[in-house]
């Protein structure tokens, strides 16, 4: 028989194992997202195989190796995830390393949209920073993802690094850009701003918690017709 305390106390246990659920499937929906996203790169790169020259190869494997290390991050991040380790990892980062490892990868999927990628990077002049690199580089494998999807053909996709007081990350593109009206809406789950490009509508609200969890900030300019700025800012060590 259920005592009074006990049922008293019920409501208080279902509200926790409510958050713990709803902690659950958010993780799974934010994993299962750039998962398919590593995948959709690896069946390009496979494509992509029958139509290159013997010498390039070497390139492509190289870009196979960097998605499936990438993976294997995630997979980890799952593991610890069962154990019950949650939050935020924080360990040094050097931002340049993270960006020409996504260009690495990003290249044959903006080549096949006819779209070129251009990273602003000085490496030597850019210090270290104190990030969640597995969620840092999901936000920007994100960011780039969507510049090239929603860029025409012909135009660049630009991957700018500046540093100051604090460490700015930006991908800008030339593609259909975003309304005024709807950039209210841009980090809210399972928002899709275009029907006519597919997608969850998971990934910048993946992205603006992601770093709102590292105390960082994410922010977008944009202009219908025009493209989009998407901007990393997180503080320097």
């Amino acid at each position: 028989m259920t005592t009074q305390a006990e049922y008293l106390n019920r409501p208080s246990a279902l509200s926790t194992e409510g958050e713990d659920l709803l902690k659950s499937i958010t993780f799974i929906r934010t994993w299962c997202h750039d998962i398919g996203n590593y995948l959709g790169m690896m069946r390009n790169l496979i494509d992509l195989v029958n139509d290159v020259k013997p010498e390039q190869l070497a390139e492509i494997s190289g870009m196979l190796s960097t998605t499936c290390r990438m993976m294997e991050d995630i997979h980890e991040n799952i593991k610890e995830y069962t154990r019950g380790a949650t939050g935020i990892n924080f360990q040094q980062v050097k931002i340049s390393e993270i960006i020409m490892d996504l260009i690495q990868i990003y290249n044959g999927m903006a080549s096949s949209h006819g779209v070129t990628l251009i990273a602003d990077i000085q490496s030597e002049g850019i210090p270290l920073i104190m990030a969640d690199r597995l969620k840092l580089n999901q936000t920007l494998s994100n960011l780039i993802s969507n510049a090239i999807k929603f860029s025409r053909a012909g135009a660049d996709v630009l991957i700018e690094v500046i540093c100051g007081t604090e460490l700015m990350i930006s991908v800008k593109d030339f593609g259909i850009g975003i309304p005024t009206e709807k950039l209210v809406d841009v980090f809210k789950p399972y928002t899709r701003l275009n029907k006519d490009y597919p997608g969850t509508g998971l990934g910048l609200a993946n992205c603006k918690r992601f770093m709102d969890e590292m105390g960082g900030k994410l922010t977008v300019i944009s202009k219908s017709g025009e493209g989009s700025t998407f901007t990393v800012t997180i503080p320097v060590v």
